[in-house]
C-alpha cells in the first residue's frame, strides 16, 4: 500500500496502533503535518470509494476491495473531498484534503485499515520502499517501548537512530543518502557524533 500523504507536505505520526488513549485502545495511525497549506490525502490501494460524515470520524472518505476496507477520516469539512463519491479510483489518487471533524483536537489523518474484516495496523501493509521501511520500524518501536514522542536522529558516517527513554537505538536497515534527507524532514534531526555520544546506548532494532 501507498503512504496516505506524499512527503512534501511533511507528515508525520501522532498516534499509533494499538496505542492506549483516553478512550481506549487506538485502532488506526494518526498523521499530522508540518506544512501550512492544505494536505492532501491519497488512496493507499486502489478501490470503490464512497463517503459519509459520523459523529466519531467526522466527514471521512472510505475505499473498499473485497479484500481491504480502509477509513480516511476526518476529511476537512469545506471542500474536503477531491473526488465525487461511488465510484472507482486508483492507488496514489488524491481523494480529499486533512481536516479537524468529528472527534478531533486539531487538524490530522486517521487511518483506519480492515484486512478481511479484521481490524489490522496499516503501516505493516506500506509497500517496501526505504522510506515506508524506516516508517514500520519506527512505528514498531513506539508501540514496544510506550514512547509515542521517541525522536529519530542521523548521525552522519556512523548510523541512524531511534531514541528511546533517553537511550539510544540503532537502525540496522539501509537507506540511501536522499532517504536519509526526507527523514530528518518526518522524524528527526542531523546531530553529531559528538553529541550523540552523550546518549547511552540501547538495544539495536
Amino acid at each position: 500500500m501507498k503512504y496516505p500523504i506524499s512527503e512534501e507536505f511533511n507528515p508525520y505520526i501522532t498516534a499509533v496502533f494499538g496505542q492506549k488513549l483516553w478512550y481506549g485502545k487506538h485502532r488506526g495511525v494518526d498523521f499530522g503535518s508540518k506544512s501550512p497549506d492544505p494536505v492532501i490525502i491519497t488512496a493507499p490501494h486502489s478501490g470503490y470509494l464512497t463517503q459519509y460524515f459520523h459523529y466519531q470520524w467526522g466527514k471521512y472518505t472510505e475505499i473498499k476491495t473485497t479484500r481491504f476496507r480502509t477509513i480516511l477520516a476526518h476529511n476537512k469539512l469545506l471542500d474536503g473531498w477531491l473526488v465525487e463519491g461511488n465510484r472507482n479510483i486508483n492507488k496514489g489518487q488524491a481523494v480529499a484534503v486533512m481536516g479537524n471533524t468529528g472527534w478531533s483536537t486539531g487538524r490530522h489523518l486517521h487511518w483506519q485499515l480492515y484486512d478481511n474484516g479484521i481490524i489490522v495496523d496499516p503501516l505493516n501493509y506500506l509497500d517496501d520502499t526505504p522510506m515506508n521501511m524506516i516508517t514500520r520500524v519506527v512505528n514498531t518501536a513506539k508501540k514496544k517501548f510506550s514512547d509515542p514522542s521517541s525522536v529519530f536522529i542521523i548521525v552522519p558516517d556512523v548510523g541512524e537512530y531511534l531514541v528511546i527513554n533517553n537511550e539510544k537505538r540503532k537502525i540496522t536497515s539501509k537507506t540511501s543518502t536522499k532517504d536519509m534527507e526526507a527523514l530528518k524532514n518526518i522524524f528527526g534531526v542531523y546531530v553529531s557524533k559528538e553529541d550523540a555520544d552523550k546518549i547511552p546506548s540501547g538495544e539495536d532494532l
